[in-house]
Order: C-alpha cells, then structure tokens, then sequence
C-alpha cells in the first residue's frame, strides 16, 4: 500500500476506535508521556492540539505545568513551516492554520534548541521510529532543523502499529513513541 491508502486506511480506523477503549488509552498514554518527560529530566516540551481522532496529550500539558514544567505548542509561521510558542494554558490557543488551534499571537515564540521533548502527532507508526503523517511535511522539516536537540516522541495509540511504513528520503524517524502499553525507544541519538 502507498501513503495515501494507508492514511485514508489509518484515519478510518483511528475514528472507529470505541469510546471507552479510548478514554482508557488516554490516561495510559498521558501517563506514559508523563512518565517519559521526568525521565529524561525535560523541562521545555512541545506538544499539540489535536485534530479528529489524534491522541490528545492535552491532560499531559495541564499536568506538566502543574509541575512547574513549560508546555510549547507549534504554530504556522510560513507554508511548510512551524515554531513553538509558549502556552500557559488551554485559552491561549486559537483557530488558526487549517482550523487547527495554535498559539495566539501573544504567546511568545520558544528557540527549538530550548525544547528538550517534541511530542508528534501521527497516523502510523513501526518499530524502528519510522512515522505516518498527514502529508504535509511540516514536522519531518522541524525535526531535520539542525538545532533541534529535543526528542522526537510519537504519541499515538497502539493501533496505528504498522509492521513497516513506508518512508522517502525526507522523512526524519522518532525517537522514541509513547502508547497505552508504554515507551518504545526506537533509536538512540546524540544529545
């Protein structure tokens, strides 16, 4: 299968996951994320919000700023490209690109050499880091940005497993991905 059937193969059953099963998965995956980010001694993670049927990591957000952490979220700066911005809380976000809620425009631009976690939305995703999109491109060109230090993590339901994704040359592979059964390092790299 190409990209594009199993994007359109992927959101159907991403939209059909049942609600009860759903709500559950999300707790473990926040939890999980939770778990990561003081593992790894994060104190600057970029999140999203989510669109459809993707995984929310918004109680994840809420939590770590009760913690004293910094939650960025990305906004559209030019087409094909993102930055983080600083969130304090939910209300700051607005629709903006696509009807996707980014950072309003008084929230403060983050360097992406301060992010030590980027969490990912995606599709699909296999073992070895490899992830699915939605075609646009956008994070694939944030995480090849040679000033990107943070770890890449996926953070996606355990459905969207694909034995093998397929990949072109521009498409940069995850850190590590985070679902409801836990942290699957995919691959290390230099800090």
């Amino acid at each position: 299968m190409d990209k594009a059937a199993w994007r359109a193969r992927l959101r159907r059953a991403r939209q059909e996951f049942d609600a009860p099963t759903r709500a559950v998965a999300e707790v473990r995956l926040n939890q999980g994320l939770l778990d990561l980010a003081v593992a790894q001694g994060a104190q600057v993670v970029a999140v999203y919000a989510p669109t459809g049927s993707e995984a929310d990591p918004g109680p994840f957000a809420m939590a770590w700023r009760a913690r004293g952490g910094m939650t960025a979220y990305p906004r559209v700066v030019r087409a094909g490209h993102l930055e983080f911005a600083r969130v304090t809380a939910p209300g700051e976000l607005e629709p903006r690109f696509r009807g996707i809620f980014e950072p309003g425009a008084g929230c403060p631009a983050v360097p992406l050499a301060a992010v030590d976690i980027i969490v990912v939305p995606l599709l699909g995703f296999d073992l070895a880091g490899h992830r699915l999109g939605q075609g646009g491109g956008y994070y694939d060109r944030l995480l090849a940005a040679p000033e990107r230090r943070a770890l890449a993590v996926g953070f996606a339901f355990e459905q969207q497993l694909l034995a093998a994704v397929p990949t072109d040359a521009h498409d940069v592979r995850l850190d590590a991905i985070v679902t409801e059964s836990g942290v699957v390092m995919a691959r290390s790299r230099p800090r």
